[in-house]
């Protein structure tokens, strides 16, 4: 005989009445809460950033995406970088088409998700959905060229690495930039995001 605790319905409801703060932006946290909600968490939405253009409005990935021919690879980082350069693309009376000739990398599942929903496929998604992870998936990568996609506040690994002896990139600002937001109720600030 099984105990309670260990049967399938109590295994499905897992968080039961506990409360999960989901710090994620506003607009991407729908999903999660509705995930939390099937294992019997009550979430509470505490977005501490938000999604916002860059600074230079766009004109510096503007300027990359005009020279999509001079890159071997567009690295994405997140769901946000994907859409944030097919918006641009679209902008520019560019299309999915003028990036047939890159070979994609992707951080984890959802990003490859995102960039597959185009039609598009991924050359390289890293076992594990970290920086590192996906530099040391990417084959012979000296003397490569790279479009980085990525939010200002995304570690500084992956641009780093393709400043390397070897390897090319064009500098351009985050695609995203993510910000601290006082929370409604409290007024105060979560975390402290330094932006570039």
């Amino acid at each position: 005989m099984t105990s309670p605790a260990s049967s399938p319905a109590s295994q499905d409801h897992v968080l039961q009445g506990k409360r999960v703060l989901v710090t994620r932006a506003r607009e991407q946290a729908s999903d999660l809460e509705r995930q939390l909600q099937a294992i019997g968490a009550v979430p509470l939405a505490f977005p501490t950033i938000r999604i916002v253009p860059p600074t230079d409005d766009y004109a510096a990935l503007d300027a990359a995406l005009r020279q999509l021919q001079a890159f071997d690879w567009a690295v994405f980082t997140s769901v946000n970088g994907v859409k944030h350069v097919w918006q641009r693309l679209d902008a520019l009376g560019l299309s999915t088409a003028d990036t047939a000739h890159l070979r994609l990398a992707a951080i984890g599942p959802a990003t490859a998700r995102a960039l597959t929903a185009k039609g598009l496929e991924i050359a390289v998604m890293p076992p594990h959905y970290v920086a590192e992870s996906l530099l040391d998936a990417i084959p012979a990568p000296a003397g490569q060229r790279f479009l980085l996609a990525r939010a200002d506040i995304a570690r500084d690994a992956l641009r780093s690495a393709c400043k390397l002896p070897g390897q090319k990139s064009r500098k351009c600002r985050p695609t995203t930039r993510c910000k601290s937001s006082p929370h409604p109720r409290t007024g105060r600030r979560l975390i402290t995001v330094w932006t570039l």
